[in-house]
């Protein structure tokens, strides 16, 4: 089956998840994504970040800090010879939601329009439900990583198409067995 992009959420999926995190200097890495990462880069396929942001919308970030905390991320990453194709990030507060905010599809639309990838042929990976349901409702394939909110919460209902221990799992067991079919 051919793959076209992987989208990933940020928080608990490729960092650690920290409340509201506005510190940069709090960014850190979680267990394996360097190397599930790698992997996915090596497989020439690109990598797109997917994030609810809504602590802007709730007052608790500023852009300046999301933006701050962004590039650390993007520093860590770079450092280990990753490239980020694009991020796309949606700054509502819940109840005043648009069709960007995950588990809407919107952000992985966006990502497929402005790159010219299938959405079909893309897997969305995260941590929590609204996660896997925005794959879902993209029509992409969905896995949910039991890293961030994922070890401590209820799988997703309807369920993810892969459910991984983290993203090396996620890219070894899922994403390369897809690329091989």
């Amino acid at each position: 089956m051919p793959l076209s992009a992987i989208c990933l959420d940020r928080d608990g999926t490729i960092i650690e998840e920290k409340h509201y995190l506005k510190d940069p200097d709090l960014v850190v890495l979680e267990q394996n994504v360097v190397p599930a990462l790698q992997k996915i880069q090596a497989a020439g396929l690109p990598i797109f970040i997917i994030t609810n942001q809504s602590g802007i919308g709730r007052g608790l970030i500023s852009v300046d800090e999301y933006n701050a905390v962004h590039a650390r991320l993007i520093e860590l990453l770079s450092a280990e010879g990753i490239q980020i194709t694009a991020t796309y990030y949606c700054p509502d507060h819940p109840e005043n939601a648009t069709p960007m905010r995950k588990p809407e599809p919107g952000m992985l639309h966006a990502a497929a329009s402005d790159y010219g990838f299938d959405v079909h042929d893309a897997v969305m990976i995260g941590d929590k439900p609204a996660d896997v349901a925005c794959g879902q409702a993209a029509g992409a394939k969905s896995v949910w990583v039991q890293t961030g909110y994922g070890a401590s919460s209820e799988p997703p209902n309807p369920p993810a198409d892969y459910v991984a221990k983290d993203c090396l799992d996620a890219v070894e067991h899922f994403i390369l067995p897809l690329l091989e079919s």
